[in-house]
């Protein structure tokens, strides 16, 4: 049994800059990125504590860019859904 959470994902670090890099290279368009540089730049790059995951067994996973490009396709077919989805914050 589950009683806590559990980090899924590979144990290896990466970047915000890297992550939207990837997320970018998968869409159709080329958006302009900016950086707020007023705010503290925090760790280089942030690694999941993957240990509580592999404890219960599981030691497969998809690696980041086949499921970045998997995410983007799947939110490119299901675009109308996920625009109209329930909203709280406009309640």
């Amino acid at each position: 049994e589950i009683t806590n959470p559990v980090n899924a994902g590979t144990g290896e670090g990466i970047s915000i800059k890297e992550l939207v890099e990837k997320i970018v290279k998968y869409t159709n368009n080329k958006p302009e990125i900016s950086w707020d540089t007023t705010k503290p730049s925090g760790d280089p790059k942030r690694i999941l504590n993957v240990n509580r995951i592999k404890s219960l067994g599981f030691n497969d996973y998809t690696p980041m860019d086949d499921a970045l490009k998997e995410v983007v396709e799947w939110y490119h077919r299901n675009r109308d859904s996920v625009n109209n989805r329930y909203d709280a914050f406009k309640e």
